[in-house]
């Protein structure tokens, strides 16, 4: 599904939000503060990228149609926060499968795939890559040379192409 993904790490705060002005069935949480981003930063003892930040701070998390994007939610304590909550999430999956400590899940596909920010690959303006932990190897199948917006973005684009 990540095919037709661009591998430019330019995005722009507009174009996703213009793009997501296009899903009809879109759900968000609430954007978050400073202080709470900085904890789940504490929490998982990583430093996140911008564009994760950005997105917590405007929506918490997302969802459309059957896609789910984890980040943060309204419940104060991430050990018992339960999905969609990245920080939950990602602990548990350190416990329960041995995810590498610098992997941040942001996205779960049937418990098989995860999708992750690689907060020891940073790049260039603040940003990492986004890889693909394989949860039945235990292991990263894939690297992708992709920000976060530009991983969001081709999702997007993907569910509005197949939603017409």
């Amino acid at each position: 599904m990540r095919e037709g993904i661009n591998l430019m790490n330019n995005y722009s705060i507009d174009e996703v939000e213009n793009a997501l002005r296009e899903i009809d069935d879109l759900v968000t949480g609430v954007g978050h503060d400073d202080d709470e981003v900085v904890a789940a930063e504490k929490k998982l003892l990583v430093t996140l990228p911008n564009s994760f930040k950005w997105y917590l701070k405007q929506w918490g998390n997302l969802s459309m149609g059957p896609i789910e994007y984890y980040g943060l939610t309204q419940r104060s304590s991430f050990e018992d926060a339960g999905i969609p909550n990245f920080v939950w999430f990602t602990l548990k999956k350190r416990e329960e499968v041995g995810l590498p400590a610098h992997l941040v899940v942001f996205q779960n596909s049937n418990d098989e795939v995860y999708y992750c920010l690689d907060t020891n690959s940073f790049v260039d303006n603040d940003e990492c890559n986004i890889v693909v932990w394989n949860n039945l190897d235990r292991s990263i199948d894939q690297v992708m040379d992709v920000n976060f917006f530009g991983f969001l973005l081709g999702d997007i684009e993907e569910y509005i192409e197949m939603m017409q």
